[in-house]
């Protein structure tokens, strides 16, 4: 089981990762990016979500630890995977251009 700390430095990580990869323009946005929009969306809205419900205190320490971060370790697992493996594919694909 991972530390609440730990979850909230990745979950912050994970949403400006997150970030960086929705603002590029929808219509510049190749098929893989879509769907790795979409499949990290539906991960990444667990553990970003109970991120900032703790941060604006809706949530207690205690309530994220004993309750929620057991539920949200594998939904940001997951979405830290994808997250990379987009990164490498974009990297490759930007490599192969260049």
């Amino acid at each position: 089981m991972i530390k609440i700390d730990e979850f909230l430095e990745r979950a912050k990580k994970l949403e400006e990762r997150y970030n960086r990869i929705i603002e590029k323009p929808e219509e510049k946005r190749t098929k893989f990016e879509a769907m790795v929009l979409h499949e990290v969306g539906n991960k990444v809205s667990g553990p970003i979500g109970f991120y900032d419900l703790f941060k604006e205190g809706t949530i207690t320490e205690e309530a994220l630890r004993d309750k929620y971060l057991p539920l949200l370790i594998r939904p940001l697992n997951i979405s830290e995977h994808v997250i990379d493996l987009a990164e490498i594919k974009s990297f490759k694909k930007n490599s192969l251009l260049s």
